[in-house]
């Protein structure tokens, strides 16, 4: 999932740049996703045809597909500025276009815990005796809570 770039984002990236900075160096990486307005017809089509054949081969394909990035655009089209040549159909209300941030592919952070004061003795007894001899690493860990259990001082709840 991606956030759309509003006003407020913008304004507080361009309060981190350095006076006459450019808001870019603050920004993570931005995705930009055209889709087509109902404006863009056959005929209009054909009127940017004449005009402008690279706009055109841009808006068919963007009608053909629906929804496209900006970088598929480019690589259909082979158009070596395709933000300006995506931002001239926005101009002609042909398109709609709208940028995203996508979020960081952060997996939270879980550890696993055992509360040893919720496992009886003899319930941890069984699981070791039901274990088979190949199963070392939870051997080890159910041998490790039982001599823990063994240590802790008995308190009343």
């Amino acid at each position: 999932m991606a956030l759309p770039l509003d006003r407020r984002l913008l304004s507080l990236a361009a309060g981190k740049c350095p006076e006459g900075g450019d808001a870019a160096g603050v920004l993570p990486s931005s995705k930009r996703v055209v889709r087509p307005l109902r404006a863009l017809t056959d005929s209009a089509l054909e009127d940017l045809k004449s005009r402008a054949p690279k706009q055109a081969e841009a808006a068919a394909f963007i009608r053909g597909k629906g929804e496209v990035s900006a970088q598929e655009v480019q690589k259909k089209t082979g158009a070596r500025q395709v933000n300006a040549l995506l931002n001239e159909l926005v101009r002609a209300g042909l398109i709609e276009s709208e940028e995203f941030i996508p979020r960081p592919a952060v997996k939270p952070k879980f550890v696993e815990m055992i509360r040893r004061d919720l496992l009886s003795d003899t319930a941890l007894r069984g699981a070791l005796d039901a274990l088979p001899p190949r199963r070392k690493k939870v051997r080890g860990l159910l041998e490790d809570l039982l001599a823990t259990g063994a240590r802790r001082p008995q308190t009343r709840r």
